[in-house]
């Protein structure tokens, strides 16, 4: 036996064509060699011979190989995002800087660019290059905040385009249920800050299973600081998204409610097969 793999093992023998038994049951008839045993079970031990015109060959054993598992963690991010585009990135940043209270994710956002004042580029890595939004100074009680949407399903396919498949996932609905119970872990991390009449700090949220925001990251002050948070992957979307939001206190009508954004990310964990 050679190339003895996971799920399959090579049998050679000299002289003609042969019936090849797999554990006393023939499993191929009148095949050649070298001849492919196919569809074994991981760390299984089998037993096989080959019988022709010269006769039955000695019965062999042989072990399959143990299937391990490796954590990974793919991060979730807009480097290379082109606005209005899923192809190049399939995540996607939004603000609003009109209201007066923090938005729902299925509000009317307003998508960054990829040019100008508003621009995908300022987000896309932690260089202390910020991306900000402010209420206009005289308007009263209007937060500004943001909104990142990261696709969650389409980030672990473009790692391991076989992940749902070989999970017997191939519907939208099936690799959500795998997602939500095979990641290990999601780490949500904002870096940024705030700032307001009354108050500076940029409070990070996440939408969860109960329709709401939640979460506790919290940061204080003018500069960038990291806010971060573990959300548990129950909380994925039934289109298989995590949206989470940034934002700050109201306006006063004398001075602008303003966030600002250096990196936001997602960092997903989870297990996948060793070669």
């Amino acid at each position: 036996m050679t190339n003895i793999a996971k799920d399959s093992a090579t049998l050679s023998w000299l002289g003609d064509n042969g019936d090849v038994s797999l554990n006393d049951i023939v499993i191929a008839e009148n095949v050649s060699s070298p001849y492919i045993v196919n569809n074994l079970s991981s760390n299984t031990e089998y037993a096989v011979k080959v019988k022709n015109r010269g006769g039955e060959s000695d019965e062999v054993t042989f072990k399959t190989k143990e299937i391990t598992y490796e954590e990974v963690t793919v991060t979730c991010d807009f480097k290379n995002k082109t606005t209005g585009s899923v192809v190049e990135n399939p995540h996607s940043a939004f603000y609003i800087w009109q209201s007066a209270s923090v938005q729902l994710p299925s509000a009317a956002w307003i998508e960054l660019g990829s040019t100008g004042s508003s621009n995908y580029s300022r987000i896309s890595d932690l260089d202390e290059v910020v991306q900000s939004i402010a209420t206009a100074a005289t308007a009263s009680a209007h937060i500004a905040q943001f909104k990142f949407k990261y696709n969650v399903i389409e980030a672990i396919e473009r790692y391991d385009s076989d992940y749902f498949s070989s999970r017997g996932a191939t519907t939208i609905e099936e690799k959500i249920i795998v997602a939500r119970t095979e990641i290990i872990t999601i780490i949500n991390n904002v870096w940024g800050y705030g700032s307001a009449p009354s108050s500076t700090y940029m409070a990070v949220r996440y939408w969860s299973i109960s329709a709401s925001w939640t979460g506790s990251a919290v940061v204080s002050g003018t500069t960038v600081k990291q806010a971060t948070e573990t959300i548990d992957a129950a909380n994925i979307d039934d289109q298989g998204f995590i949206s989470v939001i940034a934002y700050t206190a109201a306006s006063d009508a004398t001075k602008a409610s303003a966030v600002s954004i250096d990196y936001p990310s997602l960092d997903i964990t989870f297990l996948v097969e060793e070669d």
